[in-house]
């Protein structure tokens, strides 16, 4: 097995084979904050917790276009398609291990080699990761899509326009007639054995010299119409029948601890209290239907999963005199404690954003 994290798509672009991108030497930097002492050795070094927190990073490395690869018509756009997706903020896609990772990252700086060889374009990238961590993909919201480099202009509306020969315009009317412009919609379209849970045996393929033949694409909508036919929310489930109190263990993979946890909670509440590792935050209010509890500090509330969500005033998540805001998971089992405040059959479901660095 190959362990060393490597770069295999930065938005719609795909690194699709291993010669086309070389990295520099990944490293990782921690905040600390330290005074030195007048009278004794060493310095003082408060730490807040029993980790480290990670620095604003950056992901540099040397990208290849080559040209060979497509068909003659499609070499041109080729360098306009990936310098547009290059300048787009978005998602910087690793393999670590048998880990798929992603980070928010957006071009720093770009500079062309002065080197290239006929009919390939070598840039020098440079990417600012400003969150520093990398997540874990969701394993339900994460989709291999199958990738042929020679199709990839079959979704993008590149073409040469020539202003010196006669031309005309697509008149696009209702779907339905002759003259509807049909336009290519199922470039993002996944089923569910694209899924990245049934394509784990897949991921070392990405280490690959002529790469694993997949896009990758997230999909949140598609994850919860797919494995959630009955309408549940997406999330490790944890249920009480004849009792206010949901209690057990929520497990993470996370290799920092993190307080990325989406909780939501169905059935009859009042006061609905949540608790993750001894740390419990009160909800109050009377609530039928299914409270989303975000991460961000926002709350929701629908009766029904497909209907509207409203939001809910801020003074409605109360901190008990010395909790915390919020929850913190850490590797491996939680201890999880919902008490609904009512005596009747509820379910809680965690979603956590697994970090690592």
């Amino acid at each position: 097995m190959i362990y060393k994290r490597h770069y295999i798509q930065y938005n719609d672009l795909v690194f699709d084979d291993l010669d086309m991108i070389s990295e520099d030497g990944i490293g990782v930097s921690f905040k600390v904050s330290e005074s030195e002492y007048g009278f004794g050795h060493g310095s003082y070094v408060p730490h807040k917790r029993g980790y480290m927190f990670v620095q604003a990073g950056n992901a540099s490395f040397t990208l290849t276009l080559k040209m060979k690869k497509l068909p003659c018509e499609e070499r041109p756009f080729y360098e306009r398609f990936a310098k547009a997706e290059l300048m787009k903020p978005g998602k910087l896609w690793a393999v670590q291990d048998n880990t798929i990772v992603w980070a928010y990252a957006y071009l720093n700086g770009i500079r062309e080699s002065q080197n290239s060889k006929k009919d390939e374009l070598e840039l020098d990238v440079d990417m600012a990761l400003p969150e520093g961590v990398w997540h874990k993909a969701d394993k339900q919201k994460t989709f291999l899509v199958p990738y042929d480099v020679c199709e990839f202009m079959n979704c993008y509306d590149f073409h040469d326009v020539q202003p010196c020969m006669a031309t005309s315009c697509c008149t696009c009317e209702q779907p339905g007639s002759e003259k509807f412009c049909d336009c290519c919609d199922d470039c993002n379209k996944v089923t569910k054995d694209m899924a990245l849970c049934y394509n784990l045996n897949e991921i070392q393929n990405f280490y690959a010299r002529c790469g694993s033949g997949y896009r990758i694409v997230y999909d949140c909508a598609a994850a919860d119409r797919l494995f959630n036919p009955m309408n549940e929310p997406i999330g490790q489930k944890i249920c009480a029948l004849n009792s206010p109190i949901i209690a057990g263990l929520l497990y993470s993979d996370t290799d920092i601890p993190t307080n990325g946890v989406r909780i939501t909670i169905h059935g009859q509440m009042h006061n609905p209290y949540v608790e993750i590792n001894g740390n419990g935050n009160y909800f109050m209010g009377d609530y039928d239907g299914y409270l989303i509890i975000e991460p961000d500090g926002s709350v929701y509330f629908t009766k029904d999963k497909c209907g509207e969500c409203g939001p809910l005033d801020v003074s409605t998540w109360v901190v008990p005199l010395g909790a915390d805001f919020g929850w913190e998971v850490h590797q491996g089992n939680n201890k999880v404690i919902v008490d609904t405040g009512v005596c009747c059959p509820a379910c809680a479901y965690f979603e956590v954003d697994s970090l690592t660095y």
